[in-house]
């Protein structure tokens, strides 16, 4: 039967009410992940391989009306109006879904998949959301990050779009989606937490994961690690999500009224407990900000807040929390504002650099800030800045790998 979903703006990760005509990338290219020809990339050291150092209008989405996008460190998607799927970067493990396991250096359009609102790239693998609320996988499936619960456990990878059939067969369509390092997460249209895939360090925020300090507990619990099925999440059954978002080894929860939960990895001090112990359910920060959105870096998190403006924790590497370049900004584990950013409706993170949108429309600004390796703040330059600077490019969405150096922003 076929579920229809009633769409609403407000979320990144659902169909926007303005069309975003234009996408540009800049940053790491090494794997074809931008998408870009090999003319206007740029060859820089052997340990980094091919860069756009500049943001350029990637040919191949020129005539295409682009909805969202997600980037990974190395493969990229993004969703045109028309509810087509588009991919290219690394595909060794099948992530781009094109039904082989090579790389693709231009965007090409999955087949055998309905409608697409919604895409998340996670490290090896992605998700698709489809327009009637049902969620496909492809990619890498080592720990069960696809949720094809009918496949042998020695099935380690899938290179063409298959549905998570335990998820439509709650009964309840999926509004939401993201991906971490090995792990996904789901959110349904009741507000309710889904997740799958690895468990270590506490990123399926099920409390029955923990894993022991021991070798050999260690050795067993791998494994147990791997979560083939979706399983909700009991910790936030009481509470409404709007979204998740996810970093590396951790995610948040997103509520209405602006509240968060977050869980895993603690180690960067990026859950806001001022501590760096891994959370194996979720945890309510105590710094009482009303939360739009968050972005989790490789080390670093960034907060936008429903008034407009941005807060960030976490390890202060190469500049990414955008505070500048002190001692006592080295670690940050309590939220900080970023000075200098207003109207903000937009931010990323990656490795070591972070984004943001300033404005809305046409006139929507791109500033950044942190690592400049790669060419990933779009300056031409491998010049570190440690505190927001506008870029010159107008663009009204942005995207990065919580763990990569290309960025993608929709104009």
């Amino acid at each position: 039967m076929l579920r229809v979903l009633s769409l609403s703006p407000s979320s990144s990760y659902r169909f926007a009410s303005r069309r975003l005509l234009c996408a540009h990338a800049w940053g790491n290219a090494d794997l074809g992940q931008l998408g870009l020809p090999s003319a206007q990339l740029v060859e820089e050291a052997e340990t980094i391989g091919r860069t756009a150092p500049r943001p350029q209008s990637i040919p191949a989405l020129q005539q295409a009306r682009l909805r969202t996008a997600s980037a990974s460190s190395a493969h990229s998607a993004f969703v045109t109006d028309g509810g087509e799927l588009l991919t290219c970067g690394y595909g060794a493990d099948g992530q781009l879904g094109h039904s082989n396991f090579e790389d693709k250096h231009t965007p090409r359009i999955v087949i055998n998949l309905p409608q697409v609102q919604a895409v998340a790239c996670g490290n090896r693998h992605t998700l698709t959301l489809s327009l009637d609320g049902r969620v496909f996988s492809f990619g890498s499936n080592r720990f069960g990050q696809l949720g094809l619960s009918h496949l042998s456990s020695i099935t380690r990878r899938v290179n063409s779009p298959e549905e998570v059939k335990l998820l439509s067969s709650i009964d309840c369509p999926i509004t939401s989606i993201s991906a971490g390092d090995d792990f996904s997460v789901a959110v349904d249209e009741q507000g309710k937490v889904y997740t799958w895939g690895s468990s270590a360090n506490g990123r399926l925020g099920h409390p029955d994961a923990v894993v022991q300090p021991s070798v050999i507990a260690f050795l067993l619990a791998r494994s147990r690690e791997a979560q083939h099925s979706p399983r909700l999440i009991p910790g936030l059954k009481h509470v409404k999500v709007n979204h998740v978002d996810c970093g590396k080894h951790l995610a948040t929860a997103v509520c209405n009224g602006g509240r968060t939960y977050t869980w895993g990895s603690g180690r960067h001090f990026q859950i806001s407990t001022t501590r760096a112990d891994d959370e194996y359910e979720p945890v309510q920060p105590t710094h009482g900000l009303s939360i739009r959105k968050v972005a989790h870096g490789a080390s670093h998190t960034l907060m936008l807040t429903d008034g407009g403006t941005v807060f960030a924790l976490g390890e202060n590497e190469r500049g990414c929390l955008g505070i500048g370049n002190t001692a006592s900004s080295r670690v940050v584990v309590e939220p900080i504002r970023i000075p200098g950013l207003a109207g903000v409706t937009d931010v990323a993170a990656g490795w070591r650099l972070s984004a943001a949108v300033v404005g809305s429309g046409p006139d929507a600004r791109v500033f950044m800030w942190g690592c400049g390796e790669a060419g990933a703040l779009g300056t031409g330059e491998a010049v570190d800045h440690w505190e927001p600077f506008d870029i010159g490019l107008r663009a009204r969405k942005i995207f990065i790998g919580c763990d990569g150096t290309s960025v993608f922003a929709l104009s």
